[in-house]
């Protein structure tokens, strides 16, 4: 943006671009015999998670086009909602480690933010509502990683 500030005058088409999210949800869930208003009232947390798992699915692909294969995951199975004797128990066999893509999630928020910033005198301040929701968006994915992890290892 510093250096090549004239790439932001195409930024009126990424608005336009940025409809077809919210037209693809609200013709998914049209189905549901909801109001279109009661299916929008839900339309800002999509963006922010839609936005927030943009580097995982961006690495899911990456990794899908050139791996040749791999060892499989498995999802841990924590037993979470074992209330019937009081207790949690968790296998710890199946607690992964924490991910690094949190702390690139965290980065990458820190990075929205400070860049809505640095550029907003150079651009116009019509920035900063959009790297704020890319920040809300990596805030919010890294801090349910962790909630999860701490809740794991717990």
């Amino acid at each position: 943006g510093l250096l090549i500030p004239g790439a932001f005058r195409i930024f009126p088409i990424s608005i336009v671009a940025g409809l077809g999210p919210p037209l693809l949800y609200l013709t998914a869930t049209a189905t549901q015999h909801r109001s279109v208003l009661k299916r929008l009232k839900t339309f800002p947390l999509l963006v922010i998670v839609g936005l927030g798992l943009s580097l995982s699915t961006t690495v899911a692909v990456l990794e899908g086009l050139f791996s040749t294969g791999g060892a499989f995951i498995r999802t841990p199975k924590l037993n979470l909602s074992d209330r019937r004797k009081g207790q949690k128990r968790i296998d710890r066999a199946y607690v992964a480690p924490l991910s690094s893509m949190v702390w690139m999630e965290i980065i990458l928020g820190i990075y929205a933010l400070v860049t809505g910033l640095v550029l907003a005198p150079y651009i116009g301040w019509g920035i900063v509502p959009w790297m704020v929701i890319y920040m809300l968006g990596f805030f919010y994915i890294a801090g349910l990683n962790l909630i999860q992890h701490s809740i794991e290892a717990n």
